[in-house]
């Protein structure tokens, strides 16, 4: 549960650098802006630039609360760090090693952050596999790692997504995270090289005195994609979701070409696929991100 003071707690922050900060602390699990008393106020609004950073950033976090939530319960379990460095998803490779200015959220999310004054590029390492750009739809395919000069202006931070993870997320960022829990669920499926991919959802009400209990009530779901197939297999099932906080959507990214038909659950779906994004985009009709999920596409 790491994070540093967002725009930073001693002495006096600049526009830019607190652009820069947002971005990454975004993603940090501990997510704050906060100075001390002395030091000119810097509150996220007090710059129009900054304010569209933010926004920006923290409209997706607020959108993978469920896969970062998702995170500290496996951290609960079995002490998996959340925030980890590559070398710690990647130990074969050596390239990884060395690096200290990009971090995985998971094993699912790589962070690459501007840090340097005036830098509108990162130099960002890839592991081998397909690594999908979150916030603009382009893909990066390696082999055996590469490296890649990215444009990110000052508005942009770099969030890919690994090749092989399903992403449960919210439909949309929203202001508070009671407002993101009661808003519908996306699965973001991102296919590896052999077209597969895994994630998993917890879910329980949030509340520290219902975790604190022997009888805790909670849901766990598995989801896995494998030959044009998304199923869900449920390991716990005592927490109920809300009717709003259904499933709405699936999205699959690394589809090669345009299924003539996709079904949920038995039945034909509406979708619809674009080339330039490699993505199908299925729509779910009332069904509880905890009810039994078949998903296929031919």
């Amino acid at each position: 549960m790491v994070g540093a003071d967002i725009c930073g707690f001693i002495g006096d922050t600049t526009e830019e650098l607190c652009n820069r900060w947002i971005e990454v602390g975004a993603f940090y699990p501990f997510s704050r802006d906060h100075n001390n008393k002395g030091s000119t106020p810097q509150e996220l609004y007090r710059w129009e630039s900054v304010t569209k950073s933010a926004q920006n950033a923290l409209g997706m976090r607020y959108r993978l609360l469920p896969y970062l939530y998702t995170l500290f319960y496996q951290a609960h379990v079995d002490g998996t760090v959340v925030p980890r460095s590559l070398w710690f998803n990647f130990p074969s490779d050596e390239s990884t090693i060395d690096i200290d200015e990009q971090f995985m959220l998971g094993d699912g999310l790589l962070i690459s952050p501007v840090l340097d004054q005036g830098v509108t590029q990162v130099t960002a390492y890839f592991p081998s596999g397909i690594w999908y750009n979150l916030f603009d739809d382009s893909i990066i395919s390696c082999t055996s790692g590469c490296t890649n000069t990215l444009n990110s202006d000052l508005y942009t931070i770099q969030v890919h997504g690994r090749g092989g993870v399903i992403l449960p997320m919210h439909a949309s960022g929203s202001m508070t995270t009671q407002q993101a829990r009661s808003s519908p669920f996306t699965l973001l499926v991102l296919l590896d090289s052999n077209n597969e991919a895994e994630g998993t959802l917890f879910l329980d009400d949030g509340e520290q005195i219902s975790i604190d209990t022997e009888d805790a009530v909670y849901s766990l779901i598995n989801f896995s994609v494998s030959s044009n197939k998304l199923t869900s297999t449920i390991i716990a099932d005592d927490y109920t979701v809300s009717s709003s906080a259904s499933l709405q959507k699936v999205i699959v990214k690394g589809v090669t070409s345009s299924p003539s038909v996709v079904k949920v659950n038995g039945s034909s779906a509406t979708f619809t696929f674009t080339s330039s994004k490699s993505e199908l985009d299925i729509s779910i009709s009332s069904l509880a991100i905890t009810n039994a999920l078949e998903v296929t596409w031919q």
